[in-house]
């Protein structure tokens, strides 16, 4: 069964997809407005902190571009 999970360490608009069967495998993603959905990276439970912070990482670079390109749309 998948579990969609929104916590503290999610703070930057994260979202985790947990697959609690088999391997265990944490899905991290980010809505951008209404309609899109961005898989952002994941693995197991070792790697769940470097996981983070590489989504963290994606997330901000993922609102600049969507930003600039925004303002050049404006």
């Amino acid at each position: 069964m998948n579990t969609i999970q929104r916590t503290a360490v999610f703070a930057e608009g994260l979202d985790a997809l947990a697959d609690r069967k088999g391997k265990a495998r944490i899905e991290y993603f980010m809505r951008l407005g209404t309609v899109v959905y961005l898989l952002l990276c994941g693995d197991g439970k070792s790697t769940q902190k470097a996981d983070i912070a590489a989504a963290r990482r994606m997330a901000r670079q993922v609102k600049e571009a969507a930003k600039s390109l925004l303002a050049r749309k404006g």
